[in-house]
């Protein structure tokens, strides 16, 4: 059996071999037309919704990038299709996608599309709140505004967790010549009433964007500042400060200086400052292979001590048959930390995920992950994302078929190496077909069985949705999940859960979920209740 050390060289070397096919492929990217552009307006962990459809040259296979800004976001592959609506498979990705993230891809003549419908489901176990943007308009400002609302409470108890939320988000330029700006600010009211009797409240808010950006004219400079995140540098995600780039059609490079926010509630922070920058390389606006290249260094440092300094090298590349993306960081390391013990130069947080898709039917995909550190945006969980969660670090691979008729089939074979669920063999099997009863009808369904070294279990769930029209959609997800624990508990643990969701499109500005789940296990049962409405502009 291959150590853990071992598998994590090997997994390394591999990934730079990837690295180095991707820079030799980066020459052969030729010209083409992508001029179909639409926008992500909805996101689940696995599916991205867009506003454009069959009567935009989309159909099912069209694969599909994410850009932001130059820089190449993620890919991918149209399932469901409608006339202007569709749901897209997320293939690899590079950075973490987002509402209202530009999306490309080369239309398809409207006479070659057969129109299909789209199932439009919309489970609460998203990597984000349900929200829509709206496309940006010529000139003024755009976005949307939203309120929220969660109440958990123990069956047949006292004890009850509410929650409401206000969001808001815009982008866009102002009246001043040259300016824009980015705002996403999201404010909640806690209320919990304890098993006692007892009564915690607290308000809080969080602040992703609030950055003023400058660009005089057409010019290929940028100032940025106020809180902000790049996406060329990942690694540091989001900061407060200013950032300078300067932007050309093939190339691009960036400075910036700030400081880190609070971890726990997000709030300006001065305790640990930063600086660095990046030179990336890409591919041209019209290529038919997109393709990114990214290299930077980073300094972080806290009380006047060196907190981390670090490079990092990112690669990206979405073709026709194959998509790729590699990260890689390298720590140098000085003063307290050899000190301590550390290599002067050390290999971290290294990132890989591999696509290949020899034909429409058939996908391979593989990928490793041993980062330690990374922001999960859940604000309603069900035990498949807590599962899923767990167990993210390690290696990975597993295969798709896409027979037709609406149907698909996925198998995935993860060897997990760290995390909270620790080191184990994840096996997971799943089908769906959203065709069924003249496309009104979907069904999903899912089949986990893992093996720790102290426990092992079974996760199971199935979903059935009903679509009567484009513009609502009625779900209903069943799951159980059994665990045996020899040195805890000779008997298996079993939890069990049940929930409905409903999501309603009015016109092309109003958005309505309601969601309700009721989870049964060795602890006390617990309901769930979920609602949001959503006004875009």
């Amino acid at each position: 059996m291959i150590a853990h050390s071992d598998r994590t060289i090997i997994a390394r070397i591999l990934i730079g071999l990837l690295m180095l096919f991707v820079m030799s492929d980066l020459l052969k990217a030729q010209d083409s037309t992508w001029t179909g552009n639409t926008r992500i307006t909805y996101l689940t962990g696995s599916s991205a919704y867009l506003d454009a459809g069959s009567e935009h040259g989309i159909v099912v296979g069209t694969r599909l990038v994410v850009m932001r800004g130059d820089t190449l976001v993620a890919g991918l592959t149209a399932a469901y299709v409608s006339g202007r609506r569709s749901s897209c498979t997320i293939e690899s990705r590079n950075l973490e996608l987002r509402v209202g993230d530009l999306v490309r891809f080369q239309p398809v003549k409207p006479v070659d599309v057969a129109e299909t419908r789209i199932s439009t489901p919309v489970p609460a176990t998203d990597s984000s709140p349900p929200e829509l943007l709206a496309r940006p308009r010529s000139g003024g400002l755009h976005g949307r505004v939203g309120v929220r609302y969660l109440m958990a409470q123990e069956s047949g108890g006292s004890a009850r967790y509410t929650q409401p939320a206000l969001d808001l988000r815009l982008d866009g330029p102002l009246d001043l010549t040259g300016f824009t700006v980015g705002v996403d600010v999201r404010a909640r009211r806690t209320s919990s009433l304890l098993a006692d009797g007892s009564r915690d409240q607290n308000g809080s808010y969080r602040v992703y964007n609030l950055a003023l950006a400058w660009r005089p004219g057409r010019s290929p400079f940028r100032l940025t500042a106020g809180r902000q995140f790049s996406a060329p540098l990942a690694s540091v995600n989001f900061f407060d400060g200013i950032m300078a780039e300067y932007s050309k059609p093939r190339w691009g490079t960036g400075l910036f200086a700030g400081t880190q926010p609070d971890p726990a509630d997000f709030g300006y922070s001065g305790t640990t400052r930063e600086a660095g920058g990046y030179l990336q390389f890409h591919s041209g606006p019209s290529s038919d292979s997109r393709w990114s290249l990214t290299g930077g260094v980073v300094g972080s440092y806290q009380s006047g001590e060196v907190n981390r300094e670090f490079g990092f090298l990112q690669a990206a590349l979405y073709a026709r048959y194959y998509s790729l993306y590699v990260s890689q960081e390298v720590d140098y390391n000085r003063g307290w930390k050899v000190n301590a013990g550390e290599n002067v130069v050390s290999p971290t947080s290294t990132y890989a995920n591999l696509s290949i898709r020899p034909s429409n039917v058939l996908t391979f995909r593989a990928g490793f992950d041993n980062r330690r550190n990374v922001r999960l945006y859940r604000d309603f969980i069900n035990p498949l994302t807590q599962f899923d969660d767990a167990f993210r670090q390690g290696m990975w691979g597993g295969l798709a078929l896409n027979p037709g008729s609406g149907y698909h089939l996925g198998f995935d074979l993860r060897n997990s190496t760290g995390g909270s669920g620790g080191t184990a063999r994840v096996y997971t099997l799943s089908l769906s077909s959203d065709r069924l009863v003249g496309s009104s009808l979907s069904l999903g369904a899912r089949s986990t069985r893992y093996l720790t070294d102290t426990n092992q279990g079974w996760l199971h769930s199935i979903t059935l949705g009903i679509s009567p029209s484009n513009a609502a959609h009625l779900e209903l997800t069943g799951g159980l999940r059994s665990n045996f624990d020899p040195q805890d508990n000779p008997e298996n643990t079993q939890l069990n859960w049940l929930s409905l969701d409903f999501d309603l499109s009015v016109g092309r500005a109003w958005y309505l979920l309601l969601s309700a789940s009721h989870e049964t296990g060795s602890a006390e049962a617990m309901n769930q209740v979920f609602g949001g409405l959503s006004l875009r502009f």
